[in-house]
C-alpha cells in the first residue's frame, strides 16, 4: 500500500530511522494502487510515527502566511470627538 500523509513534521529521528508528523491528514493512495484502493480521510490524528524505511517521499512545505487584517484605523485626538 502506498498511501499519502500530510500533517507539520515534528521530528526526523536518525537514530531510530523513524518520522513523526503532528496533526495528521491521509490522503489514500490517489489511484496510485488501484487494486487496492485507500480513500482519503478527514480524520485528522494528533501524532503519527513513520518507520523510515517506510517512507518513499518526503516533501517539506511551508505554511502560507496569514494576511493579518489592518489595523482599525485611530481616532483622531479631537476633543470634540466623544467616542
Amino acid at each position: 500500500m502506498s498511501s499519502s500523509y500530510v500533517g507539520t513534521l515534528h521530528e526526523i529521528n536518525s537514530e531510530s530511522s523513524t518520522v513523526a508528523l503532528e496533526n495528521v491528514v491521509s490522503w489514500g493512495t490517489e489511484g496510485r494502487d488501484p487494486d487496492n484502493e485507500v480513500p482519503p480521510s478527514e480524520t485528522v490524528y494528533e501524532y503519527i510515527v513513520f518507520r523510515g524505511s517506510d517512507v518513499k517521499d518526503l516533501k517539506i512545505q511551508e505554511q502560507p502566511k496569514e494576511n493579518k487584517p489592518p489595523n482599525p484605523p485611530q481616532v483622531p485626538d479631537d476633543p470634540a470627538i466623544l467616542g
